[in-house]
């Protein structure tokens, strides 16, 4: 290997790998899905194993090569597959987090403040609407982002010249 160089892209793929991986394992922000207890499973295992196969890609192991193609892929099917389910009970969950969290508050300022003033059910439900409509455009923005990334990195692992780089 000492004639082998690494090249910028597999270095910084595999550090934006690293990092995002460790990232994403602190604060568990993948385990949401289609089932939580499936996602969450699978990403405990698939952050870890993405830690070491962006050490190794570093490495410039071809194994390491593979399987970071094989997580993307897995990744991005996953992705996809929860999407609807993730967009459909959305709302059930912002207006339960709502209404044990949020509401509370803001009826307690409104009494304290003016008087005793209850906020409409109307206004609520508008509220909602838009808050919905925001999270919805975030979770789509987040799943092209994923998406993209993750087809960025089967793309370029997959290029003669990258896999030229990579021992056995």
């Amino acid at each position: 290997m000492a004639d082998k160089k690494r090249s910028v892209g597999v270095t910084i793929f595999s550090w934006v790998i690293i990092v995002g991986s460790i990232g994403n394992l602190l604060t568990l922000q993948n385990a949401k899905m289609l089932s939580p207890a499936f996602s969450f499973f699978l990403y405990m295992m698939i952050l870890p194993a993405s830690i070491v196969v962006g050490i190794y890609l570093l490495k410039l192991k071809k194994w390491a090569r593979t399987a970071i193609i094989v997580i993307s892929v897995i990744v991005g099917i996953e992705t996809l597959a929860t999407l609807p389910y993730v967009l459909n009970t959305s709302r059930g969950y912002f207006k339960e987090q709502y209404d044990i969290e949020v509401r509370p508050q803001i009826v307690q300022l409104l009494q304290e403040n003016m008087q005793g003033i209850e906020p409409s059910e109307a206004n609520v439900e508008r509220a909602m609407d838009a808050a919905m409509a925001i999270g919805k455009f975030f979770m789509m923005l987040m799943t092209f982002f994923i998406l993209v990334l993750n087809a960025g990195i089967v793309f370029f692992f997959t290029r003669a010249k990258v896999k030229g780089q990579f021992e056995q």
